[in-house]
């Protein structure tokens, strides 16, 4: 439905006055609500079958928003907030409201569903509050909540005027901007001052031509004013003196206004002569007032926002349920969609070849004008701040223009994608506002250098495992490893690889793909390239690949590792022992610490409960605890610990000289000056193969040991609860092993061999006495399961092995462990 207007040449330059349609967006059911937000830059709309579609004004893209709770809105929906911070609240179920944030490049997000006791009947949001009004009964009620926070303001206010018919919030005239301010996007200018975003009053209308007023902050000070006769029907609070009221009276046409915000309000009356107004919106730094009425939408020129001017243009617009303004634009919502009227040219952008683009790459653009002029494109950062000027030109009405332009190089110290507006303008011939479009495009940079060394590229037998720290998350898309056997230097390729030279045939015609795994924890990535050939040296050299968008970006190649696979050995290989049988040791390890468990427990029925005593600190004392030094008969001990150190060299190069652990235990007879014990123990490790020469690979292997041991171990207990009890001890080893290994390119595949090393080893250490600490624990353990004394334990180990160290595992070692000790 194009339009007609009337007196356009009494439209001062102070005037941006939305004369003529300029693009329709269109719904599938008709428009019930529409809002706005302070800056301008967005606006949004629900519609009678409950969407809700929130449309950027910078680039003119519709943003379908999916409320979070499901449901459908029902029509009430508010918008505020400061520039890059923006709100939209939408009334759902009733006693519901979803708070969405809005970024002019990230589209909506939801925030959180504010629950209330009441049905809703209409929003208000600032950028720190969201006001509702809630029909509590014959008077409603104005609530806050924090917008951050979630949580309900302390003080609220009830009405003195019943009814509800609209409600509108006065922000704080810091400046000039406010509540219909900003940039208009695609027509709008920029000029207006940054809105204030921090509402200081509310202002409810009700039936019968009444007003409230509220304090925003203390809800305490409500004051109202009943203006008598009229139908007052809809509301509009501009950001400068006046609030605006549409009288829905059909024989005066009139609108009703309030000045200022003071303690004592009251309601004039402005006739227009238009007929009924249903509707009203406007723009302070627009200079207009905008009243809808059964032939169209009038337009009034306004001074400082208190008196209405003449009537400065006509649109001949009908239907219109709900209306916001904006410099420039007036948004109109009707049966069929939402309308968009402007005073400018209309500049709209048709194509962009890419939205993404490698630094320095050149993108074309194409884009119209409704109405001829000099058009200008500026690429700028993406909040339309500072920038440079990309091509410069004219055009005609109608006219498709193309254009092309650079994407900037990167800077020195910026990482990351950087996201631009492209903005092109268009003046007219004559003085006049500028009409405008933009879109957003990234400038997609390189990833990162991967970081590879030596100890990331890793032989194996006929392969090459490479292993490495991802870049930064979210710069790479996919890894390339490069290969071959002729040396070659990272400078010599600024981009792509060499291919691959040497004797195995199936990489001749492929490309090497980084296989797709990577550790969740360590944020490691892995590839394993098999199978190669053995004591043939390869060179080796990885890049990251961004292909996440537009074109790929290569990352610089990483350091040239040379690496040479060979054939690989279990230590049983290397020292040629063929094992003894096929105990699963693992097993055998727990099992024996299970059947310690177990002969204590038929001596004492109740260990486990008597153990668990140990920390019950304060229980009741069940007989006095006495350290007898005559009838300690049994003894068990439980420890934790590390090996210092490994002296079979080949042993530390398979399975690591450090972070290595055992379990041990002992049990048997004590008295108070000697014991004789048994002991078991446990541990397990993961390695790898090494080659001939003990180096480690990326072959993996597996041992577990099974020490026991039988010792005679002298104590200097001398006293009744002693407290340091000092402790030697000698004895002589068994270590059952296994070790158990795969190897894809043997012919046995891999292999698991059982065998044992005999030795000795001598000891010393020290009891702590722990009954003293506490009595009442100490004498529960004696009474229930005959503990006589408890002990924390420190044990220093030296093992020997017997043997030629060729022929055996070597397990000559240091051990310190810790644990816990109970005499019996």
């Amino acid at each position: 439905m194009f339009v007609s207007f009337l007196a356009s040449a009494l439209v001062g330059p102070a005037w941006a006055i939305p004369d003529h349609e300029v693009v329709a967006f269109g719904t599938s059911s008709p428009v019930a609500r529409v809002v706005a937000s302070p800056e301008g830059s967005w606006i949004a709309w629900t519609t009678d079958d409950g969407q809700v579609i929130a449309l950027d004004t910078t680039t003119w893209t519709e943003w379908p928003v999916d409320l979070e709770g499901g449901g459908a809105a029902e029509g009430a929906i508010a918008l505020g907030g400061a520039p890059g911070s923006t709100y939209l609240a939408v009334q759902s179920d009733g006693k519901a409201v979803e708070l969405y944030g809005l970024s002019v490049y990230d589209g909506v997000s939801y925030q959180r569903t504010f629950n209330l006791a009441y049905s809703v009947l209409d929003l208000a949001v600032d950028s720190e509050k969201l006001f509702v009004a809630l029909d509590t009964s014959d008077y409603p009620s104005i609530y806050g909540y924090g917008v951050s926070t979630g949580s309900a303001d302390s003080e609220y206010a009830t009405l003195d005027y019943s009814g509800f018919v609209a409600m509108g919030a006065r922000v704080s005239a810091t400046g000039s901007g406010g509540s219909d301010t900003g940039d208009g996007g695609g027509g709008g200018d920029a000029e207006a001052s940054e809105p204030s975003t921090t509402a200081s009053y509310l202002y409810v209308l009700h039936p019968d031509a009444a007003l409230s007023q509220v304090s925003a902050s203390a809800y305490t000070d409500a004051s109202s004013s009943w203006a008598g006769g009229g139908n007052l029907v809809d509301m509009w609070v501009d950001s400068g003196d006046a609030i605006w009221m549409a009288d829905g009276t059909a024989d005066t046409g009139s609108f009703a206004y309030v000045i200022g915000d003071s303690s004592e309000i009251e309601i004039y009356w402005a006739t227009a002569n238009i007929g009924a107004v249903w509707q009203v919106a406007g723009s302070t730094t627009g200079g207009y007032l905008a009243g809808a009425a059964s032939d169209g939408v009038h337009f009034f020129s306004v001074t400082e926002g208190t008196q209405l001017g003449e009537e400065v243009a006509w649109v001949g617009l009908t239907g219109v349920a709900d209306m916001v303004g904006t410099e420039g634009h007036l948004f109109a919502g009707v049966d069929d969609g939402v309308r968009v009227l402007s005073d400018r040219p209309w500049v709209e952008i048709i194509s962009l070849s890419s939205d993404s683009g490698a630094p320095g790459e050149e993108l074309s653009v194409e884009f119209t004008s409704d109405s001829e002029g000099s058009w200008s494109a500026a690429l700028m950062d993406a909040n339309g701040g500072s920038g440079a000027e990309a091509a410069t030109g004219q055009v005609s009405a109608g006219e498709t223009v193309e254009f092309s332009f650079n994407l900037p190089e990167e800077a020195e110290g910026e990482s990351g994608d950087v996201v631009y507006r492209l903005e092109v303008t268009v003046d007219p011939p004559s003085e006049g506002p500028t009409g405008r479009d933009a879109v957003f495009v990234t400038r997609d940079d390189a990833p990162d250098r991967v970081s590879l060394g030596s100890d990331n590229v890793i032989p194996g037998d006929q392969r090459i495992t490479v292993t490495f720290p991802g870049v930064d998350e979210g710069e790479a898309t996919s890894y390339i490893v490069y290969l071959t056997t002729t040396e070659f230097e990272a400078a010599d390729y600024p981009v792509g690889g060499p291919t691959y030279e040497g004797p195995d045939t199936w990489l001749a015609t492929r490309t090497m793909p980084l296989e797709d795994t990577a550790d969740e924890f360590t944020n490691a990535v892995v590839c394993s390239l098999d199978p190669l050939t053995n004591d043939t040296t390869y060179y080796v050299a990885v890049r990251a690949i961004d292909a996440s968008t537009g074109t790929p970006q290569e990352g610089p190649m990483s350091k040239v590792i040379p690496v040479t696979p060979s054939e690989t050995y279990a230590l049983t290989e290397l020292r040629g022992l063929t094992g003894w049988c096929g105990l699963p040791l693992v097993q055998a390890g727990w099992l024996g610490v299970a059947a310690a468990a177990m002969v204590l427990a038929r001596r004492r029925s109740a260990a486990a409960v008597a153990l668990a005593l140990l920390v019950l600190p304060g229980a009741a004392q069940a007989k006095p605890h006495e350290d007898d030094l005559t009838s300690r008969k049994f003894d068990l001990e439980l420890r934790y610990g590390p090996f210092l150190t490994q002296e079979d060299a080949l042993l530390a190069d398979a399975f690591g000289a450090e972070n290595n652990r055992l379990l041990r235990g002992d049990i048997g007879w004590a008295s108070n000056y000697a014991e004789l014990d048994i002991g078991f123990g446990l541990w397990a490790d993961e390695g790898t193969l090494v080659s001939i020469e003990g180096l480690s690979s990326a072959d993996a292997d597996a041992l577990t040991v099974v020490p026991f041991s039988f010792d005679a171990t002298l104590r200097g207990d001398i006293w009744k609860e002693q407290p340091v009890v000092p402790f030697a001890r000698a004895g002589v080893d068994l270590w059952l092993w296994n070790e158990r290994w795969e190897a894809k390119y043997d012919e046995s595949g891999g292999d698991s061999v059982t065998a044992g090393t005999f030795g000795y080893h001598w000891a010393a250490g020290l009891y702590l006495l722990l009954d003293p600490l506490d009595q009442g624990s100490a004498s529960h353990l004696e009474t229930i399961a005959s503990v006589n004394d408890t002990y924390l334990v420190a044990e220093y180990r030296q093992s020997y092995a017997l043997g030629d160290k060729d022929e055996i595992i070597d397990f000559t070692s240091t051990e310190l462990t810790f644990g816990l000790k109970f005499d019996y």
